[in-house]
């Protein structure tokens, strides 16, 4: 135990607690204030996709506020509780696979939770899917993964696959289940996407960057002709969970077909997307909760 003093200060000056209240030493106990354990971990990546998660689980609007912060783990956190349930939601600063192993990894040794779980929005592949369509990732992967030759992109992915008991369960009681859309449309409450919905239990691919190009898309198919959908997070959470043998699952809906016309349809379906994947993680919850 090391004693610190704040510059220009005295020894004497410095205590356990630290010199002033914005200025406390990295191993008060104060920082260190134990997290308690929960059953599951929700995160997402923008804010539409955290309304989405708040409407979903019915989280009352004076509880939804700026959220908890820990400063040993350097994130904010909502709690709620569902049934018997314990459940903490989680937000990224940023888009994109890093943020999101980064949080996952804070998330998992901070709650030590028994699911962790990305509810939120994609690309989804023209053809295979429509807009509004959920897609439970069967496996996900890094498809900007690979090496660049002087004439052509070598893929390299590597593709991590679903748990075999949360996949029994999506395709048993989600995957043409016309009743579970038929709620998930009417709880929503909104305007719905037109034509028919679906639940996919697919791969979904992972990269770098916002993808809005049709022959990206088509060189994806090529490495994974059965990929549904497309994200920046996904292969990121499921990475960390990978890591510490912790359960997890991705629910994205489809907003746009990432082949030009995006800004057409995100702002009509984004809202709906962001609910529908997370209200699938609630009604499946206690089932998910049997398995982990």
């Amino acid at each position: 135990n090391r004693d610190f003093a704040t510059p220009g200060s005295t020894k004497e000056e410095s205590t356990a607690e630290g010199t002033r209240e914005d200025n406390k030493i990295l191993n008060s106990e104060e920082k260190h204030k134990p997290i308690d354990r929960v059953d599951a971990v929700i995160i997402v990546a923008i804010p539409e996709e955290k309304k989405g998660v708040f409407d979903a689980f019915r989280v009352p609007h004076e509880e939804r506020g700026t959220g908890v912060w820990n400063s040993e783990y350097n994130f904010r956190y909502h709690r709620f509780d569902i049934e018997e349930f314990s459940l903490v939601l989680l937000k990224q600063t940023k888009m994109g696979m890093t943020a999101a192993a980064s949080l996952a990894t804070r998330a998992i040794m901070a709650f030590k939770p028994r699911l962790i779980a990305m509810a939120g929005i994609c690309g989804g592949r023209k053809g295979k899917t429509n807009l509004g369509d959920i897609i439970v990732a069967s496996t996900v992967f890094d498809h900007t993964a690979g090496k660049h030759y002087s004439e052509r992109f070598k893929f390299r992915p590597d593709a991590i696959p679903l748990d075999d008991a949360i996949s029994d369960i999506v395709s048993n009681a989600a995957v043409g289940d016309d009743v579970l859309i038929g709620n998930i449309r009417r709880n929503y409450g909104g305007d719905c996407p037109p034509g028919e919905i679906k639940v996919h239990l697919a791969p979904i691919a992972s990269g770098t960057a916002v993808i809005d190009n049709p022959e990206v898309v088509d060189g994806i198919t090529v490495v994974q002709d059965d990929m549904a959908g497309i994200d920046m997070e996904a292969y990121g959470l499921a990475c960390a969970a990978k890591v510490f043998g912790t359960k997890w699952i991705v629910a994205k809906a489809v907003q746009d077909f990432a082949d030009g016309s995006k800004s057409e349809t995100e702002e009509k379906v984004r809202s709906f997307a962001a609910f529908a994947s997370a209200e699938l993680l609630r009604l499946l919850l206690e089932d998910f909760m049997e398995v982990v």
